[in-house]
């Protein structure tokens, strides 16, 4: 699954996992999706993480949770129960944008994740 190589990585504050990017599809400037895999340094075990590209995918401090945006919609992944919750249901395209910026902020301001995590990750 990751023939076409890897886009790019993050570990996380543990540094025993990694969430891998493959496949990326430019957006603008700085955002694209893509497709990400889970990599457990100890297990050596490889997962991908849906059947479908995501945003800005983001460890938690303690690394149980990964939060991403997808479809101006934004979300928090539990790694130990392998589900997605929806934080926001209203994301529309050019008109409600949770969790990522428009391409004003990104191009004007260099950022593109428009969210983050508290120390206690809640």
């Amino acid at each position: 699954e990751l023939a076409d190589g890897i886009d790019s990585y993050t570990f996380d504050a543990s540094e025993k996992k990694i969430l891998i990017a493959c496949n990326s599809n430019k957006i603008f400037r700085h955002s694209f999706t893509a497709d990400y895999f889970l990599y457990d340094i100890t297990s050596k075990s490889l997962t991908r993480l849906f059947d479908f590209q995501i945003q800005e995918p983001t460890f938690s401090p303690d690394g149980t949770k990964i939060a991403y945006a997808r479809e101006n919609n934004l979300y928090i992944y539990d790694v130990a129960a392998k589900k997605a919750t929806a934080v926001t249901t209203d994301g529309k395209k050019n008109a409600v944008i949770n969790g990522i910026t428009d391409w004003v902020y990104e191009e004007e301001f260099a950022f593109v994740r428009a969210f983050d995590w508290s120390k206690d990750s809640k």
